[in-house]
């Protein structure tokens, strides 16, 4: 995939709330998918055992 047809992507990903820009740069970026993050927080809470 070339670098154009990437950046498009994950425009469109962006767009729709899919991916999440998580450094506030231009340049090396670091996208969050913030739906499959929620997802492992919810998970990894079920794990912790209750506090009485």
């Amino acid at each position: 995939m070339s670098v154009p047809a990437a950046s498009r992507a994950i425009e469109q990903l962006a767009a729709t709330g899919a991916l999440a820009e998580g450094t506030g740069m231009q340049r090396r970026r670091v996208w969050i998918a913030t739906a499959v993050l929620d997802v492992l927080d919810e998970y990894a809470a079920s794990l912790r055992p209750a506090r009485y």
